[in-house]
């Protein structure tokens, strides 16, 4: 039976981060960022979507930098898990291969796009998807000529909550809706690639 909430997606959402204290200490981490880098805002697809993203500083923001540096074995031990979880053959693991923070102003969203060519995707939320813009999925089976009906609907929006960690397959259609609040929406998104043990 198909699960209407993530299509039979195989997905992984967990608690990573449980301290309001703690989120608030990220978000002022995140507010730091954007304001010593301002030429952030509108680097490459961002100006069209209202976001602000870390990719215009050329590095790997969770590997190169010491902002985040306490979220890698968090990240790391979950997408282990999920590895698990998918069943991927034991002569492969992972590799972080690509990091960056989104911050998106109030009107914002992120259209539909995937990351392929990578293996594993995902976010830790530092901000309430609920309440600064959902996370949704695209429908994989294309079912959007009956959209009226909520089986058939052409996207599907996940409950997250600020602190949450969601993995997903890089080369899913995933988007974000529009920032209702005046206030910034903060995500730290990552690739894996799969890779050959040494």
């Amino acid at each position: 039976m198909i699960d209407k909430e993530t299509f039979c997606i195989p997905i992984y959402k967990k608690k990573v981060i449980n301290s309001e204290k703690i989120l608030q200490l990220y978000r002022e981490k995140c507010d730091n960022l954007v304001e010593e880098n301002d030429e952030g805002w509108g680097y490459d697809w961002a100006g069209f979507c209202g976001s602000w993203n870390s990719n215009f500083l050329t590095y790997n923001i969770l590997t190169e930098s010491s902002i985040f540096k306490d979220l890698i074995n968090p990240i790391v031990d979950c997408t282990q898990e999920y590895l698990q979880e998918l069943k991927m053959p034991p002569e492969y693991t992972v590799r972080l291969d690509h990091s960056w923070l989104n911050a998106t102003s109030e009107y914002g969203f992120q259209e539909y796009h995937r990351h392929a060519p990578y293996t594993i995707s995902g976010c830790i939320y530092f901000s309430s998807p609920r309440e600064y813009g959902n996370f949704y999925f695209k429908n994989p089976f294309e079912y959007e000529l009956h959209d009226e009906l909520d089986i058939f609907k052409p996207h599907r929006v996940l409950d997250l909550e600020a602190g949450d960690i969601l993995l997903f397959p890089s080369n899913l259609k995933h988007g974000v809706a529009q920032n209702p609040k005046n206030k910034k929406r903060y995500s730290l998104c990552f690739n894996f690639n799969h890779i050959l043990k040494e």
